[in-house]
């Protein structure tokens, strides 16, 4: 690449001192020249202002920003925090406790370039504190084929830490939405399949999503209703499939369903009853909820 565009680099931090120098460090070994990155801690205060200091002193104070929420905002609301002062013609977002590998950022960059993308992704390495590899998350042959429909009736195959996106993009269609506690990248990345964004995808696993026991992915329930609710606000989305819309309820409801009953049969029936009006897939609603209550009922009790 003769050219290299500005990329900003968007860190959201809370209680990230034991993870976010290996974040750092991936930045600096970007084999990508033309970066800035901006740090916001979400009104969290321990070592992370100091060690971004030393990372600015060591790559250059104009390279660095930090800023911190004063009152608790959320991811959603950290990220926007860091885009809205951003001076580079893409944004990648990197969370504190992830790292990329050191050419992440040169192919994400070449591929937007070379095809004109608003938006481009890799796939990611799982891995913990004991296992270097757990799983990959990664696009399949399917989801390439049929995208993007697929990013709607399939999974999530797009890791947040894994994207670079055109600035214009955010200008274009809006930022993150706040409101949202989990589930804010899908429903961004919906949002940008619904406004015709174009999409890139880069092959290899160029970027390792950290997996531990304080992550909010695990809050099941939660994050299953408020997908619920995203998958409920693009059911009128032309490009999918109506199928394939009631499958991909059927799947949340299930998820859904299955938690409530293993806590409270009253509460799995009053999410029932509650969703039934609206629902598309009332048989395979009773059908879900059934067999999850009597599973649970049938369940051998401790002794």
């Amino acid at each position: 690449m003769n050219h290299y565009p500005l990329v900003s680099i968007i860190i959201p931090a809370y209680k990230a001192d034991n993870y976010i120098q290996e974040a750092l460090d991936s930045v600096h070994n970007q084999t990508y020249p033309n970066w800035e990155v901006i740090v916001v801690e979400d009104a969290w205060k321990d070592r992370t202002e100091e060690i971004v200091q030393q990372f600015s002193a060591q790559v250059g104070e104009n390279r660095v920003k930090f800023l911190r929420h004063e009152v608790n905002q959320g991811l959603a609301a950290t990220r926007n925090t860091g885009i809205a002062i951003a001076s580079g013609e893409y944004i990648a977002l990197l969370d504190h406790d992830d790292i990329w590998l050191p050419e992440y950022l040169t192919h994400l960059i070449a591929a937007l370039e070379l095809n004109q993308s608003d938006f481009a992704y890799s796939g990611v390495t799982m891995f913990n504190e004991t296992v270097d590899e757990l799983w990959i998350c990664a696009p399949n042959e399917d989801d390439l084929n049929n995208f993007p429909a697929s990013l709607f009736y399939h999974r999530n195959f797009i890791t947040p830490s894994a994207t670079v996106i055109r600035r214009a993009v955010f200008d274009k269609i809006g930022f993150f939405n706040a409101g949202l506690r989990s589930c804010e990248d899908y429903e961004f990345w919906l949002r940008c399949a619904r406004a015709n964004c174009t999409f890139s995808y880069v092959t290899g696993n160029l970027c390792r999503y950290r997996k531990h026991g304080v992550s909010l992915s695990n809050d099941s329930e939660v994050m299953s209703q408020t997908l619920l609710s995203v998958i409920k606000q693009n059911l009128n989305w032309e490009t999918v499939p109506y199928a394939l819309k009631c499958k991909r309820l059927v799947g949340v409801y299930r998820q859904i369903i299955y938690v409530k009953a293993s806590k409270s049969i009253v509460d799995t029936l009053s999410f029932v009853m509650q969703e039934w009006w609206e629902s598309p897939i009332k048989v395979q609603m009773v059908k879900t909820s059934l067999k999850a209550i009597a599973t649970n009922l049938l369940k051998p009790s401790a002794v």
